[in-house]
């Protein structure tokens, strides 16, 4: 039935789209976005066994939005996507059924100067320089109170058993904001997150593993003539309902970021810190995150690559954004250099002795409006102080991305 009720969303788009549907026929007023990427990548910026850490794939993905006006201040909105697939492996080989995911479904009205949505939506908390380092997802069930200023709301992350009455359910209730103030703007936020004892999905009393997590920050970004300043903040804490030792968790987070806009191109330079851990046993010192989208380079902190370690770092970056020398032709040069904030006997893996590298170089050219193609190149290195061999890794990406 699942399968059916896919396939039946899937045809009904694929009918409007070609036009054997019309918003007129449903008496409705329908928007329909879209993108399609496909691309080639190759990867050997594996921590993993020497011998086999390097692969090379060609992926794609198909993403389709649209929204459905129900009357004049409410509408349904929903997005799918063909998910990203390795053509020719496993499920998506020439005998396999390609599957599609439900990312958003929901509605939202618009009431006094209020806006309810409520469903599964995207959403991310306030991030200035890149994505949010606590909170980012494409997708979550839950509902949103727009005031204007002010936004608050509630996620239901996790629910084990459904209806059933067993504490194993994760919440996320948070309430943030927006201030202009002349030229500058911040995005304040607070965020609680709770696990029941359950909700790890152990039903073994022995093993509750109940937490409570608390996050307090803030995004900004100071404009001056053609100097942007981009940063954020954020101290968060994890407590867990019993005394696991060692598990309690605080931290904090921060990057600032300076762009001067100079016509044909855009030189950055930016900084991230991150808190680590010291040889205390009794609390981590790094900020507990949930669902973090921070990818300011192609490899580090990327899920491009299999090296994350954004958290538990100072961080500089050099680079030159935006250079256009060609008509329709842009690139992206990224120099960044980091070195460890955990303690050498903490057991984590990057410490104050360790240091890395990285190299980006990112050209994209414009065919045509709504048609690219673009080449994503990284070089990284890693200089470990303890019994690992150094590593160095390439990551390069090469595709096409369609908009519509």
């Amino acid at each position: 039935m699942k399968s059916f009720k896919v396939l039946m969303i899937a045809f009904f788009v694929f009918a409007v789209i070609t036009g054997q549907v019309s918003a007129g026929s449903i008496n409705k007023d329908l928007k329909i976005s879209g993108e399609y990427e496909l691309d080639y990548v190759y990867d050997d910026t594996s921590m993993e066994d020497e011998d086999d850490n390097e692969e090379s794939f060609i992926e794609h993905e198909l993403d389709l939005e649209f929204e459905l006006g129900i009357a004049e201040n409410v509408l349904v909105g929903g997005a799918m996507e063909y998910a990203d697939s390795t053509l020719g492996e496993d499920d998506h080989a020439l005998d396999k059924d390609n599957g599609i995911d439900v990312e958003e479904a929901y509605i939202e009205a618009k009431f006094q100067g209020v806006t309810f949505t409520g469903g599964k939506f995207g959403f991310d908390l306030p991030a200035a320089f890149d994505g949010s380092m606590i909170l980012d997802v494409d997708s979550a069930t839950g509902v949103d109170f727009d005031f204007g200023m002010v936004s608050v709301g509630m996620l239901r992350a996790k629910d084990y058993e459904g209806d059933k009455d067993i504490d194993d359910k994760t919440d996320i209730f948070y309430a943030m904001g927006e201030i202009k103030s002349g030229n500058m703007k911040f995005g304040p936020y607070v965020a609680v997150e709770t696990r029941g004892e359950n909700g790890d999905g152990n039903y073994d009393d022995a093993t509750d593993d109940g937490y409570t997590s608390f996050w307090l920050g803030s995004a900004f970004e100071m404009e001056t003539g053609f100097l942007v300043i981009l940063g954020d903040f954020v101290y968060g804490t994890k407590s867990y309902s019993k005394d696991y030792t060692g598990k309690d968790q605080s931290g904090f987070f921060m990057d600032i970021a300076a762009e001067m806009d100079m016509g044909n191109m855009t030189p950055t330079a930016f900084l991230i810190y991150s808190s680590g851990n010291d040889d205390d046993a009794d609390e981590h010192e790094t900020i507990p995150t949930i669902a973090t989208d921070y990818e300011p380079l192609n490899i580090f902190g990327d899920a491009n690559g299999d090296i994350d370690f954004m958290n538990g770092l100072t961080g500089i970056g050099l680079g030159i954004n935006d250079m256009n020398f060609a008509p329709k032709l842009k690139h992206d040069l990224v120099f960044f250099y980091a070195r460890g904030n955990n303690d050498e006997n903490s057991g984590q893996f990057f410490t104050e002795d360790d240091t890395a590298m990285e190299i980006d170089f990112n050209s994209v050219y414009e065919v045509m409006d709504d048609f690219e193609i673009y080449a994503n190149l990284g070089y990284s290195s890693i200089d470990l102080d303890r019994d690992f061999d150094d590593e160095a890794g390439t990551y390069m990406e090469i595709g096409m991305e369609v908009n519509f």
